[in-house]
C-alpha cells in the first residue's frame, strides 16, 4: 500500500474543519459561508460569516475608509461574529514530520452593551475547540496512515480580547499546531 501523501491529510483535514465550522453539531450560533445565505436567515439574530479571503477581509477591517462589495455598517449591523481560518507556517522534516501553524480568528462585532463579556464568541471558541479534538480523532481513525503516523493538533493559545483601533471588531484567535508524524516522536 502506498504512504499517504502529506497533501491529501492536509487537503483531508482543511475540507472537514470547512464542513465542521458550517455544518458541526450543536454549534451555538448559525456560520454561513456565503453573504447572501446570511442575509436570507431572518430568524437568528446572532449569526457568522466564515471568510477564507482573509487578506481582504483584514483590509476592510483596518482601513474605515474601504469601499468593499458590503459597507462597514452593514458588517457591524448584520453579522455577529467572523470565523477565519488562516493556514500558514509550515516546517518539514524530511520522512520524519510535517507541521503546520493554523490560526483560526474569531472576530465578534457586538455593541458592548449587548454582550460586554462578549460570551457568545466565547462559547463558540468553546465548541470549536472540543469538535475539533473530535475531528482530530476521526481524521486518525479513518485513515490507513503510513509508518504509523499520526495526525496531531495542539491548541498552544487563545489569545487574550484584541480590540480594533477603527472599528467595534473585538478578537480572539486560536492557535493549533497541526503535526503529520510518528507517534513515538510527536
Amino acid at each position: 500500500m502506498p504512504a499517504y501523501d502529506y497533501y491529501l491529510v492536509f487537503e483531508e483535514y482543511g475540507s472537514r474543519l470547512r464542513d465542521l465550522l458550517l455544518n458541526g453539531n450543536d454549534r451555538p450560533y448559525p456560520l454561513y459561508e456565503s453573504y447572501n445565505d446570511l442575509v436570507n436567515d431572518a430568524y437568528n439574530t446572532y449569526k457568522g460569516l466564515l471568510v477564507w479571503e482573509s487578506a481582504k477581509y483584514y483590509k476592510t477591517v483596518v482601513d474605515a475608509n474601504q469601499v468593499t462589495q458590503i459597507p462597514r455598517d452593514d458588517y457591524q449591523k448584520i453579522v455577529g461574529y467572523f470565523i477565519v481560518p488562516e493556514f500558514s507556517n509550515v516546517d518539514i522534516i524530511p520522512n520524519f514530520e510535517y507541521k503546520q501553524l493554523i490560526v483560526i480568528s474569531f472576530d465578534t462585532c457586538v455593541e458592548p452593551d449587548f454582550d460586554p463579556f462578549q460570551k457568545k464568541v466565547i462559547q463558540t471558541i468553546d465548541w470549536f475547540i472540543n469538535q475539533h479534538k473530535l475531528l482530530i480523532e476521526m481524521l486518525n481513525e479513518g485513515f490507513l496512515l503510513s509508518d504509523n503516523r499520526s495526525i496531531i493538533a495542539h491548541i498552544s493559545n487563545i489569545s487574550r480580547p484584541i480590540i480594533s483601533a477603527n472599528s467595534s471588531y473585538v478578537r480572539r484567535s486560536v492557535t493549533i499546531t497541526l503535526r503529520y508524524c510518528g507517534l513515538r516522536y510527536c
